[in-house]
């Protein structure tokens, strides 16, 4: 028999209502965790089952809990009876919340640098000083309250009082040496740690935001490194770049996936302190394991023609040109583009808070998703109307295009591996963002647990997108032609992961339109050639010995929408040609099309495929609100990104861990926890897991889509030595929701 537990780490309760029971396992505060109880063993085992809103044994069976956000207990073993810990039903006035200068935090504000610093405070606290030394933070964010408990308020547009649910952060915590993780969970608002599980065995976390330097000396002091480089006419490491990309365990013939953190760490020189590296990439990579600071293997890289896997040598010398760059190495007689706003801005920040015209929303940040949207909502001639609860960047990866070793294992999740987060850069103001604009910093942590803040993460800013709608019937006279400028609201981010910046930003349109832009630039990932070699058909020469290999990029977005409420449902939509004959007596000349939908009964079901051929969409309606003129239910409609099929091979053991990929646009049902296209820990425990062979029913319930896209980069010259913006863009729409145009005021 067996078991669950049902996201212990989302379980919130009012302060109001309870007298709060955490019962823990006496292992868990036996000599793992400081609190020694006699006759407990060293495991993290507890027994465990939901009673109300605390957590009780369960009398019935056993169960090793392995992993709060798992939800799911191992078979059923022999462990000792939990003690209880008994805690406060009150917060002592010392560890009590002090109002900011926007009031209490809302329950969706993300953590700010004091909690942060109290998690780890209270943690420090509650584990023995011997074992709290051999811990590294990975995360610490906020433990978003149940979307039940909240829900209700945002329906009806208010805010839930300061007591309403309990404030909490989540904490990701590795053992050094072992690699092993704890996932731990801390009441802010009692000031004490309400649980920590041990993560399933293989569970990886994030990189932690000092990885980059560790792998960059330590594979840099390795001697077998310092003759490679010497060899390549760098013997001084000053000049010598190691940038690491996590190296996932591929079942490639290979033991490096088995290391606890192992990283593939590509070799680059630079002339001087400042020279941009990628212009002199090296002919080697090196393996190392980040846990124990250890080179493990160092590997040839194919330099000559698609034969070539690293044996000749021939013509191997590093790329002498440079190719730097700079702000003034602009185009010559370029002249300043001022943005104005005489009158200031139009949308109004209140903490996290934003109102601009009739759409009202809330900020979140955190570290592995980084910006997140909340409570998204319109005002409708004075009705309140939600639109979504949540809306993210689920997961951000790159696979590269070159099958010959060692280049074949060349891929990366971007934010599953290293986080959107941790990896967002400061932005400039009137560079990134122009006229009145308003900025958040935002907040993570490093290893010890201490915060640490980018100065202006967030941007919210203004700024004029062309023509909103424009009417002229007058040919030969301006007289009685109108035409409008269309304003939007943005809201930008931007995180730099190693050579490629990535640009987020969400626009809200004046038609009630909202946009979610992805931009791709800074460096094209780069590689060297031999004398006169060429990149085998897997990439392309954008300077001399310099090859920037073809690769894909994977967008999963995660939207969980609340059309006019939470009763929604899903069908698709595309335009199709009459299936009568062209002359025949209904179709006399041929021209007519209409449209044709499908309705997604289950989660089996909503799984589909883009179809750029018939311009297939997605229609979220609400079968509760009817339309006045159409008779049919209100929507919103989602209009997909169109991009090519992923090129890997299904077969592929990358595409093994990406199953997510399988479809365009995933439709399922909401439920606690689900947040992560490929699993929490890249487990492929996500949407794979979720979706298939699922046949809950997804009409008239809580929905959540989730909509993939995959830009093909085949680099060009004009790419080097810094790249262009290319971007996409998802369009989320009204679909017979307002009477009118909205832009009608």
């Amino acid at each position: 028999m067996s078991c669950s537990i049902k996201f212990i780490h989302n379980c919130s309760f009012s302060i109001l209502k309870f007298f709060l029971i955490i019962f823990l396992a006496a292992s868990v505060w036996s000599q793992e965790f400081g609190q020694h109880v006699a006759g407990a063993d060293n495991t993290f085992s507890f027994e465990c089952i939901r009673i109300g809103l605390v957590y009780q044994k369960d009398e019935t069976t056993s169960c090793v809990c392995t992993s709060v956000l798992s939800a799911k207990c191992s078979n059923r073993v022999s462990v000792p009876s939990p003690r209880s810990l008994i805690v406060q039903p009150n917060p002592p006035a010392s560890q009590a919340y002090q109002p900011t200068k926007h009031g209490y935090p809302h329950p969706l504000d993300p953590l700010s640098p004091d909690e942060i610093t109290k998690t780890r405070d209270i943690l420090a606290q509650s584990i023995s000083p011997e074992r709290f030394s051999k811990l590294k933070f990975n995360i610490i964010n906020l433990n978003e309250p149940l979307k039940s408990d909240l829900l209700p308020y945002f329906l009806a547009n208010s805010d839930p009082p300061r007591n309403a649910v309990a404030r909490k952060a989540f904490a990701i915590l590795v053992e050094e040496g072992t690699g092993v993780l704890y996932e731990a969970v801390v009441h802010l608002d009692l000031g004490v740690v309400e649980s920590i599980v041990r993560a399933p065995t293989g569970s990886k976390p994030l990189a932690t935001v000092d990885a980059a330097q560790v792998i960059n000396d330590v594979v840099k002091a390795d001697l077998r490194v310092q003759e490679r480089c010497r060899m390549l006419g760098y013997p001084d490491m000053n000049l010598v770049v190691a940038e690491g990309m996590v190296l996932h365990n591929l079942g490639v013939g290979d033991s490096y996936g088995n290391l606890t953190r192992p990283y593939q760490v590509f070799m680059y020189g630079r002339k001087f302190p400042t020279d941009n590296y990628y212009a002199h990439p090296f002919d080697f990579l090196v393996i190392m394991d980040e846990a124990h600071h250890q080179v493990i293997d160092i590997k040839d890289l194919p330099t000559h023609d698609h034969h070539d896997f690293g044996s000749n040598k021939d013509g191997n010398f590093v790329p002498e040109t440079s190719s730097n760059y700079d702000s003034n190495t602009r185009i010559k007689g370029d002249k300043p583009v001022d943005i104005v706003m005489p009158e200031g801005a139009s949308y109004v920040v209140k903490g996290n808070q934003i109102s601009w015209q009739k759409f009202n929303l809330r900020i979140g940040f955190n570290p592995r998703e980084g910006l997140v949207l909340h409570n998204v909502g319109y005002n409708d001639k004075g009705q309140y109307r939600p639109i979504m609860y949540r809306a993210s960047l689920s997961e951000v990866a790159t696979y590269y295009a070159d099958p010959r070793p060692s280049f074949h294992r060349k891929y990366a999740y971007d934010e599953g591996n290293i986080g959107f987060g941790f990896a967002t850069t400061p932005l400039i103001d009137q560079q990134d963002c122009l006229g009145s604009t308003h900025f958040i910093d935002v907040t993570t942590n490093n290893s010890t647990g201490h915060p640490i803040t980018v100065p202006r993460g967030i941007c919210i800013f203004e700024d004029d997108a062309g023509i909103l709608w424009k009417h002229a019937p007058n040919r030969y006279t301006t007289e009685g032609n109108i035409v409008v400028r269309s304003h939007r609201l943005n809201i930008m981010t931007s995180a730099n992961f190693g050579n490629y910046d990535y640009i987020i930003t969400w626009s809200f349109h004046q038609d009630a339109s909202i946009s979610l832009k992805t931009q791709l630039t800074g460096i094209v990932s780069t590689n060297m050639l031999s004398v006169n070699a060429t990149p085998g058909g897997f990439g392309t020469v954008v300077a001399p010995q310099v090859d920037a290999q073809f690769h894909q990029h994977i967008f999963a977005v995660r939207l969980d929408v609340e059309v006019d409420g939470t009763s929604n449902s899903v069908h698709s939509m595309e335009a199709a040609p009459l299936k009568a004959p062209s002359g025949s007596p209904s179709h006399p000349l041929g021209n007519g099309f209409t449209t044709i939908r499908h309705d997604y009964k289950t989660q089996s079901e909503g799984c589909s495929r883009i179809n750029p051929f018939t311009g297939r969409s997605w229609v979220v309606t609400n079968h509760g609100k009817i339309h006045p003129y159409t008779k049919s239910p209100v929507g919103w409609k989602v209009m997909p990104v169109v991009d090519p099929v992923i090129m890997m091979k299904k077969e592929s053991p990358i595409y093994a861990q990406m199953g997510f990929l399988d479809c365009d646009m995933w439709i399922t049902k909401y439920e606690e926890g689900q947040l992560h296209a490929g699993g929490f820990y890249l487990n492929n425990s996500g949407l794979p897991e979720w979706g298939i062979n699922n046949e809950v029913s997804i009409q008239n319930t809580d929905v959540v889509l989730w909509h993939m896209f995959s830009p093909v980069h085949i680099p060009r010259v004009e790419d080097y030595p810094v790249m262009p913006v290319e971007g996409r863009e998802l369009w989320i729409k009204p679909y017979n929701f307002f009477t009118q145009n909205p832009a009608l005021d």
